[in-house]
């Protein structure tokens, strides 16, 4: 008898199981969860990754999706049962040459922010695939542009403070956070202009922020007209005055987006009197902030110098809560 028992607790167990793994296996195919031992497992580049991060142990707080444009969204994390003041808004643009990347890489971040008084969003926005002809980086632009005026015209809705929004954008992610706040004119028909795209901080990590021949990033590969026009595109060639704060973190040893960049950019904004500050990463290569591509002690502390610019603007009253 008693083994008869035993048999069944066994056989019961299996089924648990089974039927556990049968649910996993129904779930959506998302890029980015959280583990049980509190490890991300994130798909860069058709690379899995599985190691601890220095955004592991986060509430696992599901994203409301919100179109700001048809079939384009914005990715929007809160803490449940938070205080129903307005809070300040982390947006995170991704980067990826304008060709490629997910909203998902940066759903850590908003979940991190989220979890320090935020409201964190990642932006969806149209790609544009080298050689074709129905999207380029301008379109890009004109969707970061069109997200910022939505979150803004519905800040109450979302419990954002349309005051405190901070964009946040990596590689060419920070281009177009960049030109969301300097570029004029690059701006969708149908979007109402009275709204303000301008975020109230900008924080650039290994930004493209030179398009200009003949060392800027190169636009031809959507063609002559493109690069034609490649100066409309530039930061670097829109600075003026009135620039919202700024922080730019940037690896030296970065060959994709070079450091040169970062600092004549920062030269340039504080030549027209804008509060600009360069945080230097020696030796540290390109899209350090995305999990598994840098080192966990240099994305700990891209973070960290992320939370004191925030706090410095008013937006960040926590101290941090990962390690460095």
């Amino acid at each position: 008898m008693r083994e008869l028992v035993w048999r069944l607790l066994v056989f019961l167990t299996c089924m648990q199981l089974a039927l556990a793994a049968w649910a996993r296996a129904e779930e959506p195919n998302v890029t980015v969860k959280f583990a049980e031992k509190s490890e991300l497992n994130i798909a860069l580049d058709g690379r899995p990754i599985s190691r601890p991060t220095p955004l592991t142990g986060l509430p696992d707080i599901k994203p409301r999706t919100f179109e700001y444009k048809p079939g384009r969204s914005l990715f929007v994390f809160a803490m449940p049962g938070t205080s129903a003041a307005a809070r300040p808004a982390a947006v995170f643009i991704h980067g990826g040459g304008f060709h490629s990347g997910t909203p998902d890489l940066f759903f850590p971040h908003a979940r991190y922010y989220a979890a320090r008084g935020f409201v964190g969003i990642s932006v969806g926005y149209r790609l544009a695939p080298e050689g074709g002809a129905t999207f380029t980086p301008f379109d890009c632009v004109a969707d970061v542009r069109s997200a910022v005026r939505w979150l803004r015209a519905h800040a109450a809705k979302l419990g954002v403070d349309p005051r405190r929004i901070a964009l946040l954008g990596d590689s060419t992610g920070g281009l177009l956070a960049a030109a969301t706040a300097l570029l004029p004119g690059l701006d969708a028909p149908d979007d109402d202009l009275a709204v303000s795209p301008r975020p109230d901080a900008l924080v650039l990590y290994n930004p493209v922020i030179d398009t200009t021949p003949p060392d800027g990033w190169n636009l031809r590969a959507w063609g002559e007209a493109v690069a034609a026009r490649s100066a409309d595109l530039s930061p670097i060639d829109h600075v003026g005055p009135g620039a919202p704060p700024t922080l730019v973190i940037h690896g030296t040893s970065d060959t994709v987006t070079p450091f040169a960049w970062s600092e004549r950019f920062v030269a340039a904004m504080r030549a027209a009197g804008n509060r600009v500050r360069l945080e230097r990463l020696e030796g540290k290569h390109h899209a350090f902030i995305v999990p598994g591509y840098g080192d966990d002690a240099t994305l700990a502390k891209a973070l960290r110098l992320t939370d004191e610019f925030l706090r410095e603007r008013k937006m960040l009253n926590k101290e941090p809560s990962h390690e460095q």
